[in-house]
């Protein structure tokens, strides 16, 4: 078994192994045969990658000639010519190309002809910043235990409350007596 890698470069011009398989003997037959799986398996979209390499150079291009008003001006002189070599006078209207189209052939990828949406798992998260295990109870429930408590009279304000002499809503002296 003889592992044959295919390398090649980059966007950025480095390196990289873009896929590798085992043959059984070093025969070029044998090379050809991994390439032409590997390309079949991999069914790359070459107006995909063309387009995104004119991208790369326009905006390459752009950022060189950005300092220089001179540049600018051939640049878009030159992107005109181009333009009228290729496609000649017409524009093309807008309702010619459809916008979903061209959105997919963006992406990569077609738009489903149906999309379910499940709703978000449940979460709850009430009580949970403590460790303890205990719920955090509500207004109702805190309210409910705090009245079942008996009450005792404070020694700052002389009433009959759920409060005392630390805690008590009165200043000092301000009292009843």
């Amino acid at each position: 078994m003889v592992f044959g890698p295919f390398t090649g470069k980059d966007n950025h011009r480095c390196p990289v192994t873009f896929g590798a398989g085992f043959i059984s003997n070093e025969g070029a037959d044998s090379f050809s045969w991994l390439l032409s799986e590997f390309v079949e398996f991999s069914q790359v979209d070459h107006t995909r990658v063309v387009t995104a390499k004119l991208h790369s150079l326009y905006f390459r291009l752009f950022q060189r000639a950005q300092s220089n008003h001179d540049d600018i001006v051939a640049l878009f002189d030159g992107m005109e010519e181009l333009s009228q070599k290729l496609f000649g006078d017409t524009v093309p209207s807008v309702s010619s190309t459809d916008k979903a189209q061209r959105i997919e052939h963006l992406y990569g990828a077609s738009r489903p002809s149906v999309v379910n949406v499940h709703p978000p798992n449940v979460v709850s998260t009430k009580g949970s910043g403590s460790r303890s295990g205990k719920r955090i109870a509500s207004a109702i429930e805190k309210a409910i235990i705090l009245q079942n408590k008996p009450k005792r009279r404070c020694a700052k304000c002389r009433e009959m409350g759920h409060h005392d002499a630390r805690n008590c809503g009165r200043k000092k002296g301000k009292s009843k007596m």
